[in-house]
């Protein structure tokens, strides 16, 4: 159980795992990401397919590719 933390961001989705990331690449050491599921293991309306794999052309399918797994890492 987290006890303290720099910054706390709650919610797993897209703007939560890229706001704890650039909180911590920024230098908070605690930074907290809270959420009762996994990161981007579910959509909203507004965020539906925004872990899509798949994209338009091969240089958004790379990106989407690389962020996915950028975000995988962070929340590890």
């Amino acid at each position: 159980m987290i006890s303290q933390a720099d910054a706390l961001v709650i919610g797993a989705g897209a703007l939560g795992v890229s706001t704890a990331l650039h909180l911590a690449q920024a230098g908070l050491k605690r930074v907290a990401l809270v959420d009762k599921f996994e990161p981007g293991s579910q959509s909203s309306p507004r965020a539906a397919g925004l872990f899509k794999q798949v994209q338009g052309d091969a240089v958004r399918t790379q990106l989407a590719l690389l962020s996915i797994r950028r975000d995988d890492e962070l929340c590890r």
